[in-house]
């Protein structure tokens, strides 16, 4: 007889453990939320939509829908995920698919922040399935196949799977998934010329092509165990799978009904999804805090309103500003490197190592806004000394006075930037592959911001014969000479190894 997997006893499994992890979160003032991004209003999306925030308000979450007009424009639709990227009242982000034609789901892929991404949708979440990495997101269909396989027993190891339907949604990854739990995989797709042969030795067959009983029902083994993740509209209008459920249920050993069987997983899987990444989000903001920063000049100001300033006509301390907010980006660029590293089990050996890093990246921010905030109190007071007349016999000594403290705060930048290259170095060999890129962009930022601090410490040290100005100059010109080298090599050989 045919054993029915129906999903709402997977579910109901699951339920328990969610919502005591949530509770244990919002013991902690931590109430995991969802983004849900929405572009029109298909009967599909918000069944789906009502069903996941049904879902997750039922172990004590919470969800907030984002839906925009079917004709948006990209670059609105852009802003809008930046801007969730960035606000720490959303845990996750989930966008629906498949967006209009003007919407690049590429360019979408590569801006989504992946530890906000709750359905393998970033470009950099995709590549870790592919890869084999253990810590980044389970798009919510294939964790809810694995969900019911692993709930009622189907063993996956040494078997044979005939999986049919080959989207980057669910097909591709789920494929990886399988391999990786040592099933032998066979990959079909709407174009597979003999599907009843390709499922002739299947134990598992799994169809994911999203056409209304496309799969005949008396392709299967006796043995199979059917699953079913199709949700289509047939011609009389009542929901049924890709497979022909009437024939197949009296054939196969199991088979999971439509509706009811993985759709009433999948919500689950997001659900559990949110609830790890609010978890890494708490484990970041406890080991990269940087607590302790002082109140500073330049906190008043965003960083839009710096540029807007530098980009005016009155006079602001904007070179060693810039050089200080490029080197905090360079910092912080190495500090999530290594956050988002922390926690996958291959680099679990360097853990240590890692988490120095961190901490120490989270000091030199501090110590660049507070040289910052030093070379904003130096600029007012150069500027009053290049006021004094010429004919003050005292102008020239307290022009040297200015600036020789004015030069102090940009050596400080350039000693903290080279000390953050070293750490981009050690996070280039220690840290996770996925995150290099961000090495190397921390890499070009240090670079920059070294040579604009350098820039602003030859300018105040310039016409002056002292000892302290020849110091400085020659300590800066050591350091420009060996981490510019440093960080280009960094940038080289990261560029090499993704081009």
């Amino acid at each position: 007889m045919t054993k029915l997997l129906k999903g709402a006893e997977v579910a109901a499994s699951m339920k328990e453990k969610l919502t005591a992890k949530v509770a244990e979160l919002k013991e902690k003032g931590i109430c995991p939320t969802l983004a849900i991004v929405r572009v029109g209003a298909g009967e599909d999306d918000l069944a789906y939509e009502r069903g996941a925030i049904k879902r997750l308000e039922g172990i004590g979450a919470a969800a907030e829908v984002f839906a925009l007009p079917e004709d948006v424009k990209e670059e609105d639709f852009l802003r809008l995920i930046r801007r969730l990227n960035t606000e720490d009242a959303y845990h996750g982000i989930l966008v629906f698919r498949p967006l209009p034609a003007q919407i690049s789901e590429e360019k979408v892929s590569r801006i989504l922040a992946p530890e906000k991404d709750v359905d393998g949708m970033s470009r950099e979440n995709a590549t870790g399935i592919f890869l084999g990495e253990k810590d980044v997101p389970v798009p919510c269909t294939p964790k809810g196949v694995l969900e019911i396989l692993d709930h009622y027993g189907v063993e996956l190891d040494g078997k044979n799977v005939t999986l049919i339907g080959r989207s980057l949604v669910v097909g591709k990854p789920l494929m990886m998934l399988l391999a990786a739990r040592n099933a032998t995989v066979r990959l079909c797709h709407t174009h597979t010329r003999d599907l009843k042969e390709a499922c002739a030795d299947a134990d598992i067959v799994i169809t994911a092509i999203g056409c209304a009983k496309a799969v005949p029902g008396d392709i299967f083994p006796e043995h199979a165990v059917v699953i079913d993740v199709g949700i289509n509209t047939d011609a009389a209008g009542n929901l049924c799978g890709d497979v022909d459920y009437e024939v197949a249920c009296d054939r196969v050993a199991a088979i999971t009904p439509v509706p009811g069987g993985v759709g009433s997983v999948t919500t689950s899987a997001l659900a559990s999804n949110l609830i790890e990444a609010a978890q890494k989000m708490a484990d970041r903001k406890t080991t990269s805090s940087g607590e302790g920063m002082p109140d500073l000049f330049y906190e008043a100001h965003s960083l839009a309103d710096f540029a807007g300033e530098l980009a005016g006509a009155g006079p602001v301390p904007g070179g060693g500003g810039a050089s200080a907010y490029a080197g905090v980006l360079a910092a912080a660029l190495c500090s999530m490197a290594g956050s988002l590293t922390l926690g996958k089990k291959k680099y679990e050996m360097v853990r240590t190592d890692i988490e120095k890093v961190i901490a120490r990246t989270a000091e030199i921010r501090g110590d660049l806004l507070k040289a910052m905030q030093a070379d904003a109190e130096g600029f007012y007071p150069l500027r009053e000394a290049y006021a004094v007349p010429k004919e003050d016999p005292k102008r020239e000594e307290i022009l040297e006075n200015a600036s020789r403290e004015a030069s102090k705060a940009p050596f400080l930048m350039m000693e903290r930037i080279a000390e953050t290259i070293t750490l981009l170095e050690e996070m280039q060999q220690k840290g996770s592959v996925m995150l290099r890129s961000d090495v190397a962009c921390g890499a070009s930022l240090a670079a920059a911001a070294l040579t604009s601090a350098s820039m602003n410490l030859y300018i105040n040290t310039k016409g002056y014969d002292a000892d302290w100005a020849r110091d400085l100059v020659q300590k800066a010109d050591d350091l420009l000479a060996e981490y510019l080298l440093r960080a280009e090599k960094i940038s080289r050989e990261i560029m090499e190894t993704l081009r």
